[in-house]
């Protein structure tokens, strides 16, 4: 195995853990789950920072002003927003539906974010569709068997959320591009001591919901027998490897990377989240499971085979 296609393998398995995490962490609030992870996240930048005084320079085409904004946008939509909705879309659908989501959202961003003129290949727009409709075929799954109303609630629910988890990443990514644009002079371990400073910041809009959270709102309200020490070895594993380790791996080893190594971790990383939620439960995929694994797996095949 090539030294990319490791690493591409390893990241995809490390944010594979992040979708099953709720699944796994079943006695915790969706909002206790963001919030843990993100805190870590941020605590372990501002132990770093002392150390790189240099990642808050000014950017040479952005005014300090321009950057605070955009770091919070990216904070609030693709950091908090987009992980506590999959979050609650998991937790409704279950891990089949962040597979679909982490393998079209690239793709429909790809697709929709060129420069006017742009020719796309038919198998690209082929791909698109094949994975909406692996989408629809996963919703008809579910509708069938929602049995009384409360089940068809949190159907209904969780197809709000998986709609408003998209919306966010697709929000953050292209805020993200424009950044890159902007900026491109500046060094990638900046962007990433701004985004953990800006998450830090973000989780503030949070603290509220500790005095009137409820359900999967609610931030640590309740005086329980859950299993605390579990809750933070997560937090610990999701803030410390799932998000600085793998963002670094990213940036320093993927995101400059060969197109075929970058492409190699666009479909790895929606791969590793169904076979990490299928050990998860223990189980084969079904009939419609293994159909919808196909049938995306094809589409992702058509979409990334010409890098």
């Amino acid at each position: 195995m090539s030294k990319g296609l490791f690493l591409s393998v390893f990241a995809s398995g490390l944010l594979g853990f992040l979708c099953i995490l709720p699944l796994w962490l079943v006695d915790f609030s969706a909002v206790e789950i963001v919030f843990g992870r993100f805190l870590v996240f941020g605590l372990l930048i501002l132990l770093v920072l002392p150390f790189r005084r240099d990642a808050l320079k000014r950017y040479d085409t952005a005014p300090p002003r321009s950057r605070w904004q955009n770091g919070l946008i990216l904070a609030l939509t693709g950091h908090i927003g987009y992980y506590l909705f999959l979050i609650l879309s998991i937790r409704s659908l279950g891990g089949m539906a962040a597979f679909l989501l982490v393998g079209t959202l690239p793709i429909l961003f790809s697709l929709s974010h060129h420069s006017k003129g742009t020719h796309h290949p038919v198998s690209q727009k082929l791909a698109l569709f094949m994975l909406f409709c692996s989408l629809v075929l996963l919703m008809f799954d579910k509708a069938a068997l929602v049995e009384d109303s409360s089940d068809k609630d949190q159907f209904a629910t969780g197809v709000i959320w998986l709609l408003l988890a998209g919306s966010c990443w697709m929000c953050a990514a292209s805020r993200q591009a424009w950044i890159v644009r902007a900026c491109s002079g500046i060094d990638r371990s900046n962007h990433l001591m701004m985004s953990g400073l800006c998450t830090s910041l973000a989780l503030t809009v949070l603290l509220p919901l500790a005095l009137v959270g409820e359900g999967e709102w609610r931030l640590f309200t309740r005086q329980d027998g859950r299993s605390w020490y579990i809750f933070w070895f997560g937090m610990i594993l999701a803030g410390v490897f799932c998000t600085l380790l793998a963002r670094v791996i990213w940036n320093n080893r993927l995101a400059y990377a060969s197109d075929s190594v970058r492409a190699g971790a666009m479909v790895s990383e929606p791969l590793m989240i169904g076979v990490l939620f299928f050990l998860l439960e223990t189980r084969w995929p079904d009939t419609v499971e293994w159909s919808i694994i196909a049938l995306s797996g094809l589409a992702l095949w058509l979409f990334y085979r010409r890098v």
